[in-house]
């Protein structure tokens, strides 16, 4: 640290919602991460230039030096959007924030020659101008050093950013925003001239990364393109890297790579994908698909080409309707010649984020010990979800973005917990912190719109992981296509057995019969699905939502639920205390747990739980989920 350095600068940009959760597809949601990332970067960058030193967070030196390089850089956003340094008094944040402004106004200004300006009638431009300059919301402080006010926060509270009213037609994917053609008609004949703009535009660009009838907003576009233009960043000391856009892959590829991970090449498949050519087919994901399944064979078609569905709508997805039956046998063909089942159109989205760390922030003795825990953890978060088969979207401070299989997500939550332990017991001093990390799991079906799974999952982390569960906690939400389906949470340390392993896994994989008894310590839950509904009936017909639950009525559910799984017939269970042993570890993860208190880092698993109401369906209802993989009984999807 220099003597100079009297002095903190805080700094934050935003919207940070706004602008990422917006997305119609996983690579708008991970664009609009990066372009955060990238901007919040050439700040810091901006700021070093000053002679100022990033306090907190670490930053990714990989992605600090290919901003200031520009040879090659990260594939992810590793930067958070909000950071504090130590600068001198003649620091001049005013410069740090128009160097920022310019490296995206350089963006944006490659993607609009190379995409739309030759397109473009005067009104375009001008609403171009118009978004461009006027989205980001960028807040900042200085103080002297020694000020541990929450400055920044309360400058936030102060309201100093007006956007511009948007008039006209809305764009297809950031709510409320002008779309680019600037025909503000109603009648046929503005319609058709607003349809011919778009067509244009997606004649140039290809209908991969703008599909009919979508009409976008200059924020959107930018998303949806800047990751071909993203090297042509040429500013002195700010600079973009070569992206590969397509290697993000698809929520329906990710649905998808259960199954394709078990197809072996055979004439079938071979078959398969000619027919899928010839009904229009594209084939775009390969480099999207983990490295090991890009050399087995050639699996790289769209991730909507594994799943009948998409056969029997052919005008959405622009299939030739003459060529599909061929293209739907072909599928068909394709799983019973090698023995699959279709996959599960479920993915998951994972969102993990430290638990009272600014709180901690506020003490200075504890800051460098956060900075050195948070950089070892968010060093090795990319390498954990690639070993899950994921798509990292973001890992910076003790934030951790992911999409999962609905095969894999739960481990990788479990993983990524461990390595955040592991990140702080490492370190000398590491019994003053009491920090510990929540993950919201959000098992969405294909067709259900993304920004509307984004949102939910902050719901999810904070109300049901955090406020909830109590923190160090696992929520998890299954969104069908019908809407909510379940809710789930519970403290790790009660969603753990003796082993690690997570009971709910351990409990589904009983019920799918993939496990014997005698394979898992011979208290296994063998029953039917019957047997699950009459856990709802039970629920619902004696708990009294405005009675406190006691124990008697635990007993009496209990009792009950025992004479039911020894009925079942599934299972050669006869005395009614084996059964009650059985079902004990079931309605345990039906029943909400609250952690009580904070403890330090090497001390989670004694935190104190208590049970903070009645049994609730949702942990039977996530069981069920994850033995059928969000199938219905006859194992079809849903």
């Amino acid at each position: 640290m220099s003597d100079l350095n009297t002095h903190q600068f805080h700094f934050t940009i935003g919207p940070v919602q706004g602008f990422v959760a917006q997305a119609r597809r996983t690579r708008d949601f991970w664009a609009g991460s990066f372009i955060l990332s990238w901007l919040a970067g050439c700040a810091m960058v901006a700021t070093r230039n000053q002679g100022g030193e990033i306090q907190f967070p670490a930053p990714d030196e990989d992605f600090i030096n290919a901003i200031k390089n520009g040879q090659s850089g990260p594939t992810q956003g590793t930067l958070p959007n909000r950071f504090k340094a130590l600068v001198d008094a003649e620091f001049n944040p005013q410069h740090v924030i128009q160097q920022m402004n310019q490296a995206w106004l350089t963006l944006a200004e490659k993607v609009y020659q190379a995409d739309i300006a030759d397109k473009a009638n005067p009104k375009t431009r001008e609403i171009w101008q118009r978004q461009v300059e006027g989205f980001f919301e960028v807040s900042w402080v200085m103080t002297e050093a020694d000020d541990n006010r929450p400055l920044l926060d309360m400058r936030k509270n102060w309201r100093h950013h007006f956007p511009h009213t948007e008039s006209g037609h809305k764009c297809s994917l950031m709510e409320g925003w002008q779309e680019l053609s600037g025909i503000e008609g109603f009648y046929a004949s503005d319609n058709k001239k607003r349809k011919n703009f778009w067509q244009a535009i997606q004649s140039k660009i290809g209908t991969r990364d703008l599909i009919e009838n979508e009409a976008l907003c200059a924020l959107s576009f930018i998303k949806r393109r800047f990751a071909y233009h993203f090297e042509q960043v040429k500013l002195v000391g700010f600079n973009g890297w070569k992206l590969e856009p397509r290697n993000v892959p698809s929520v329906a590829l990710l649905a998808a790579m259960p199954v394709l991970k078990s197809i072996q090449p055979s004439p079938e498949l071979e078959k398969f994908k000619q027919a899928w050519s010839e009904a229009g087919g594209q084939k775009g994901e390969t480099k999207s698909l983990p490295k090991a399944l890009r050399t087995k064979t050639d699996l790289g078609l769209d991730g909507i080409a594994w799943f009948s569905n998409t056969y029997e709508n052919p005008t959405s997805y622009g299939l030739n309707k003459e060529k599909i039956p061929t293209a739907k046998q072909a599928l068909t063909a394709l799983y019973q010649s090698q023995n699959l089942k279709e996959p599960s159109p479920f993915y998951a989205i994972l969102m993990m984020d430290g638990d009272s760390l600014g709180k901690q922030m506020s003490d200075p003795s504890k800051q460098p010990l956060i900075t050195a825990g948070l950089n070892k953890f968010t060093s090795g978060v990319k390498e954990v979800v690639d070993q899950h088969d994921g798509f990292l979207i973001y890992a910076g401070g003790d934030d951790v973005l992911a999409i999962l299989t609905l095969e894999t997500a739960l481990d990788c939550a479990v993983a990524l917990r461990q390595s955040y332990i592991d990140s702080f017991l490492n370190l000398t001093g590491h019994e003053q912190l009491t920090t510990s990390i929540s993950a919201a799991i959000i098992y969405a079906h294909i067709k259900t719109p993304l920004s509307k799974i984004l949102h939910d999952s902050h719901h999810v982390l904070d109300e049901a992981a955090k406020d909830q569960a109590g923190r160090d906690a696992l929520a998890v939400q299954v969104v069908k296509q019908s809407g909510k389906h379940l809710l789930w949470a519970q403290p790790w340390q009660q969603a753990f057995d003796e082993q690690g392993a997570l009971k709910i896994e351990k409990l589904a994989k009983q019920f799918a019969g993939q496990s014997t008894a005698q394979q898992l310590d011979g208290d296994a839950l063998e029953a039917s699905t019957k047997f699950f509904y009459g856990i709802r009936e039970y629920f619902n017909r004696l708990i009294d939502a405005k009675k406190p639950f006691n124990q008697d009525d635990a007993q009496l559910i209990g009792d009950l639920l025992a004479v039911d799984y020894i009925k079942s017939g599934v299972n050669n269970v006869k005395e009614i205390e084996i059964a009650k042993q059985r079902i004990q570890p079931l309605l345990a993860q039906c029943t909400p747990h609250k952690r009580n208190d904070e403890v330090s880092v090497n001390r989670l698993a004694q935190a104190e739980i208590s049970v903070i109401g009645a049994p609730q369906i949702d942990g039977a209802l996530l069981v069920r989920f994850l033995a059928f993989h969000g199938r219905d009984i006859r194992g079809q999807n849903q």
